[in-house]
């Protein structure tokens, strides 16, 4: 094995040097190169090692003592360094046992030694590009202990280099701010709803808040001057309830959006709970259990989507085939109010797809009516049995003065602070403006967090995430 390797030590050295980028620096490599085992870390490491010296550059004189200004000579090597090195091949542990000439001033004796900082930093053992390689892993989803092992060094080196890497407190100077912001909360550690937020066109990284209550959001956002705050133009959330007024106080010029999706998502919701209510009421046996249970999907789809045409033997229902709109009609004949709030939750995603916020508008004042009517009922219902009229739960009135879950999420949608985001969710100027950059974080956070095992401290996962996201 020493022999062979000694036939290709020469090409193995040259290669080195290209990727070392130290050619014309000042290292100088000896031809041989070994496969020997090293004790590194606590383990015996089976790697290939290189031998290597520094020397003085070919534009250099002799040194100059730095402290009286004499010449100095040479006076020897130091003790070999292993220096852990990552090479083309990263699965196969690399290093240099480097020796640092010393130079010794003719006049006052002081020592010094000729340090390699193309390839190594000061008092260190580990090469640059070891350390770039490792935040190229801290990039990915593995686990601290994952890179380490695949750098060959300790997991409190692989954190090192991460806390080294980037401070997460003074990722903005507090400058600038994007025209279009996208919040939302996430979980991280500790079961705590974290607060984060994102430009929403590049989906680079503004901030993320260890938490997200008020106190906290206006402290971070107060530290970007007025000025700046004023540059923004909008901002997209989701119906929080805390959100909006904390957006008005900070950003006055800003248009506050709703996200589409989560309006949509609400909607669904809503037709769902109303769906499993009205599929519990027959047996499992019966057809319209089986439709309203196992082809929600058609449910959520637009009725002209649906194939009317076409008739498809279902695999739950038997061998009578049935076209999509015969399944729908199914469902919806077992119970009327179901009906209208499949009807409602069309209306509004026609308008959402359309951009008619004016229908949306039509729509809110219908449900003033309705709720309106609602309330005198259930004060008459009161009044009749003596109870008070004070309550607002839903579920503390007979069935039929209750509302229904579409109704209950407008409600929602008619409150002082979401009106307007509503609103804006349905204009046209708006249309381009999401929380899809920030879903994409939050799904990149959660399977970061799962990969990597979880994260004791706050600071270091955020960390991560920058490097994952902004990088």
């Amino acid at each position: 094995m020493r022999a062979f390797l000694s036939v290709m030590s020469h090409y193995s050295v040259l290669t080195l040097k290209v990727i070392t980028q130290t050619e014309n620096v000042n290292i100088e490599f000896e031809d041989l190169v070994e496969e020997k085992v090293i004790w590194y870390f606590g383990k015996k490491i089976s790697s290939l090692v290189y031998y290597a010296k520094t020397v003085l550059n070919k534009e250099d004189d002799k040194p100059v003592c730095p402290k009286c200004g004499h010449s100095m000579h040479k006076h020897g090597y130091t003790n070999p360094i292993k220096v852990k090195y990552t090479s083309d091949n990263a699965s196969r542990p690399t290093f240099i046992l480097l020796r640092k000439a010393r130079y010794a001033c003719d006049f006052c004796h002081r020592t010094m030694q000729m340090e390699a900082s193309k390839l190594i930093d000061k008092f260190k053992s580990i090469s640059l590009r070891a350390k770039h390689y490792i935040l190229s892993l801290l990039t990915t989803e593995f686990s601290m202990t994952e890179i380490a092992r695949q750098a060959t060094t300790s997991v409190s080196y692989v954190l090192n280099v991460l806390v080294n890497s980037i401070d997460p407190y003074n990722l903005s100077k507090y400058d600038n701010l994007p025209k279009h912001i996208c919040i939302d909360e996430v979980r991280v550690i500790n079961r705590v709803c974290n607060f984060i937020c994102c430009d929403a066109v590049k989906g680079t990284i503004i901030g993320v808040l260890p938490s997200n209550d008020g106190k906290s959001i206006i402290e971070f956002f107060q530290k970007f001057p007025l000025k700046v705050r004023q540059t923004v133009e909008t901002i997209t959330m989701d119906l929080n309830i805390s959100y909006p007024n904390i957006m008005r106080r900070l950003f006055h010029h800003a248009a506050l959006i709703a996200d589409r999706f989560h309006l949509v998502k609400m909607l669904h919701s809503a037709l769902d709970e109303k769906r499993i209510e009205v599929y519990k009421r027959y047996k499992k046996s019966n057809i319209e259990y089986k439709v309203l249970k196992f082809y929600y999907k058609i449910f959520h789809k637009f009725e002209d989507d649906l194939d009317s045409e076409h008739l498809k033997q279902w695999y739950r229902l038997g061998s009578t085939p049935y076209t999509e709109l015969e399944l729908l009609d199914i469902g919806l004949n077992c119970d009327e109010e179901l009906r209208i709030i499949y009807d409602l939750v069309q209306e509004v995603r026609g308008a959402l797809t359309e951009y008619n916020y004016l229908k949306m508008i039509t729509m809110l004042q219908e449900y003033t009516v309705r709720k309106s009517n609602l309330i005198i009922q259930r004060r008459e219902w009161s009044t009749k049995n003596g109870k008070k009229n004070t309550y607002n739960f839903n579920d503390y009135y007979p069935k039929e003065l209750q509302e229904n879950p579409v109704d209950y999420k407008f409600s929602t949608f008619m409150r002082k602070s979401n009106y307007d985001l509503v609103i804006n969710a349905f204009k046209e100027e708006y249309k381009d403006f999401t929380n899809g950059k920030i879903e994409g974080i939050n799904n990149v956070v959660k399977h970061l967090k799962s990969n990597a095992y979880g994260f004791k401290l706050f600071d270091n996962f955020y960390r991560r995430v920058l490097l994952k996201i902004n990088s």
